[in-house]
């Protein structure tokens, strides 16, 4: 994933941490309420610490990224 330089000391802990994973799993609600997750490739962490993903503008899954949560795991870390 591309990172752009981080000034806040926690988004430079947080892009150490992120830089080298290629997937990320990220949940959501579904129109019934229940938690749905999938994995997705991060692009980028821009310079303001949002992490960008990418998908088509007219997939279901765009409706329901508000609220999400992405999370990363390293089983080598």
């Amino acid at each position: 994933m591309k990172t752009e330089t981080q000034t806040n000391p926690a988004l430079i802990q947080l892009c150490k941490i992120i830089e080298d994973m290629t997937i990320g799993m990220i949940t959501s609600v579904d129109a019934s309420g229940a938690l749905v997750s999938r994995p997705m490739a991060p692009l980028e962490m821009d310079s303001n610490g949002t992490i960008w993903l990418f998908t088509d503008i007219s997939s279901g899954k765009v409706g329901h990224l508000n609220p999400a949560n992405l999370s990363f795991t390293n089983e080598s870390r």
